[in-house]
C-alpha cells in the first residue's frame, strides 16, 4: 500500500451523516484502467445541476447517508487515489484480476470493520440515480436467507449489473475458491440462484445502467447531462 502523504495535498474525509443503512457499507468502484477511454475514468468531470464533478466525486454524493462507511476500491498508483480521503480507499491485494479483485478486497475491509454487505456502484455509471440505490438497498433487506448478490437490472427480462450491486460479506469464501480456480468472470464466481435481481427506478430507465467505456459515450453523457 502506497506510503501516506503528508501536509494537506490529500482531501480529508467530510463527517459522515447519518446512514440509513447502517448495516451495509458503500463502495464506488474506480480500480479499472480505463483502457478504451484513453484516461482514467474516475476524474473524468460531467456537467450538473451544481457545476462540474468528477464522476468519482459524483458516485460518491449518490452514496452519502445510505450506508455506515463509504470505501473507494483503487489500483495502485491511479489518478483516483488523489481525488478521495486516503481512509477511503482499498486496494486489491493480489493480482489484477478485474472487478473480482476489487471486489474481494472491499468485501474482505467491510467484514473486517464489521458490515454485513456492500453496496458497489462502479463510478463510469454516469446516469445511474440515488432512487435505485435506495430501492436495491431495501429490496436486499427482503431477499432470500441464501441469497449473496442483490443486483440492479433494467428490466425482468435483463441480464443483473453485478457492478451496481450489494454483495454479502457472506459470499468471501465462494469468490475466493473462484478465484483459486480461476474463474473471474463475477457471473461464474457464484451460482445463478445466489442472484436477486431488481429493476431500475422507472423514472431513469434504460440510461441507469450505461456504461461509459469510450469517448463516444464520454460525448453522449455530456450531451444528456447538459439538456
Amino acid at each position: 500500500m502506497p506510503r501516506s502523504e503528508s501536509g494537506n495535498s490529500r482531501k480529508q474525509a467530510a463527517p459522515p451523516s447519518p446512514a440509513g443503512f447502517p448495516g451495509v457499507a458503500g463502495c464506488v468502484l474506480a480500480g479499472g484502467r480505463s483502457s478504451r477511454m484513453g484516461r482514467d475514468k474516475a476524474t473524468i468531470r460531467l456537467p450538473g445541476p451544481e457545476g462540474e464533478s468528477t464522476l468519482l466525486e459524483r458516485t460518491l454524493a449518490l452514496l452519502d447517508g445510505l450506508c455506515g462507511a463509504v470505501y473507494v476500491s483503487v489500483r495502485q498508483g491511479s489518478p483516483a487515489c488523489a481525488c478521495a480521503a486516503e481512509a477511503r480507499l482499498v486496494f486489491d491485494e493480489g493480482p489484477e484480476i478485474g472487478p473480482l479483485g476489487g471486489i474481494l478486497s472491499v468485501l474482505g475491509r467491510a467484514a473486517r470493520d464489521g458490515f454485513e454487505a456492500v453496496l458497489f456502484p462502479a463510478c463510469d455509471l454516469p446516469f445511474a440515480g440515488r432512487e435505485s440505490l435506495v430501492l436495491l438497498l431495501r429490496q436486499r433487506e427482503l431477499r432470500a436467507a441464501d441469497t449473496l448478490v442483490t443486483a440492479l437490472c433494467r428490466d425482468a427480462f435483463s441480464r443483473p449489473e453485478p457492478l451496481c450491486a450489494v454483495w454479502e460479506t457472506a459470499a468471501l469464501p465462494l469468490l475466493g475458491q473462484a478465484r483459486d480456480k480461476g474463474r473471474f468472470s463475477l457471473f461464474r464466481a457464484l451460482p445463478e440462484a445466489r442472484w436477486q435481481t431488481v429493476a431500475c427506478a422507472p423514472q431513469h430507465g434504460a440510461l441507469e445502467l450505461f456504461n461509459m467505456n469510450t469517448p463516444a459515450d464520454l460525448a453522449l453523457a455530456v450531451n444528456r447531462h447538459q439538456e
